[in-house]
């Protein structure tokens, strides 16, 4: 298990799972690599879906299922949370180490 206080998961194994779909299209409100694609809280669904953990819904509702730390703090796995085109989070992310978050570092999107 890597990353912060409290959390339950391997961080690798979630992004190996999402390297998998690398290249998948944007689609929003994407819960599926079937098609035709995933948003950005689709593909952590769908990732840790596959580990067996409830990550479900909007970046939103991901948002109420996590604990606030510090910027200074973030490590590996945790989730950086944006708004974006409306009020309130509505854009995620999982960081990855060196200023980077999964989206940036292995998605075309």
């Amino acid at each position: 298990m890597i990353g912060g206080e409290g959390q339950s998961f391997d961080v690798q194994l979630a992004l190996d799972i999402m390297s998998q779909y690398m290249g998948t299209p944007y689609y929003f409100g994407g819960r599926s690599p079937k098609a035709p694609g995933f948003d950005c809280s689709g593909i952590l669904e769908y990732a840790f879906g596959q580990m067996g953990i409830d990550f479900s819904g909007s970046a939103a509702s991901q948002y109420n299922k996590t604990v606030s730390i510090s910027e200074e703090d973030i490590m590996p796995g945790d989730f950086i949370f944006f708004q974006t085109y409306k009020k309130g989070p509505s854009h995620v992310g999982m960081y990855i180490g060196n200023d980077l978050m999964e989206r940036e570092a292995r998605w075309s999107w």
